[in-house]
């Protein structure tokens, strides 16, 4: 009888160990199991924003290099809008210029923001989808001073040496990626060349017609000079 309640006890014990055991091996492959779906996600997350830092890279690179071509082409007054909004703005009461240093020119004050949608329209009139757009592409606009000029002396010294800013973002899937252009403005007199005549007209025709590139709301009272021409240079090393 004792002979059998022995076995009877040694195999419970045998059965507990084995039980322990299985529970161990269990709980070590949940938890390798885990690791690796911890190790899945967190490549799959870094892939991810790798992809979206080289598009928003890609795409603020390309509208950089867009942005420099159209403020820099020799019939922007006609073509650019951003020319346009620049020529009628800047070195006006309406826009203060950026100075961190003095109240009201704060970036609170001096600077623009724009956000920045692409149109599916073509030119046959139906729609296309483009693939690899941003989540949301931003532009921040402010203007400096010539260094070692006042706003009151703009008038009679002229806007030559104003420097515009124009910060380019792009935002997709949590990561950003930003960049500056940096124009510095030369004004000097109109030519009596065809495309210097045609820009002066152009530019004239949106100051007579008061049009949406205006910020104040009678354009008899924006200072602005027409017969000046604007030309704007990016400018690299400098700054």
């Amino acid at each position: 009888m004792r002979l059998k309640e022995s076995r009877k006890l040694n195999s419970l014990k045998n059965s507990g160990a084995a039980l322990i055991v299985a529970v161990v091996v269990m709980m070590i492959l949940i938890v390798f199991t885990f690791m690796l779906v911890l190790l899945a996600y967190t490549l799959y997350a870094s892939q991810n924003k790798n992809i979206s830092s080289m598009k928003c890279a890609e795409a603020t690179n390309t509208l950089s290099v867009a942005l420099d071509a159209e403020m820099q082409d020799v019939n922007a007054a006609q073509k650019s809008h951003l020319y346009q909004y620049a020529r009628f703005n800047v070195g006006q009461d309406n826009w203060p210029y950026y100075d961190a240093s003095t109240p009201g020119h704060d970036k609170a004050h001096a600077f623009r923001y724009y956000n920045l949608k692409y149109n599916p329209k073509k030119l046959d009139g139906s729609t296309d989808r483009m693939d690899g757009f941003p989540g949301n592409i931003k532009i921040c606009m402010y203007w400096e001073l010539p260094e070692g000029v006042t706003f009151d002396q703009l008038s009679s010294r002229g806007m030559s040496d104003t420097l515009l800013y124009v910060d380019i973002t792009s935002e997709a899937a949590s990561q950003s990626y930003t960049v500056t252009n940096v124009y510095k403005l030369t004004e000097s007199s109109y030519t009596s060349g065809t495309v210097d005549l045609n820009n002066q007209l152009y530019i004239d025709g949106i100051m007579k017609d008061a049009g949406p590139i205006h910020n104040s709301v009678d354009p008899l009272n924006n200072q602005v000079n027409t017969d000046k021409k604007w030309e704007w240079v990016r400018v690299y090393d400098e700054y």
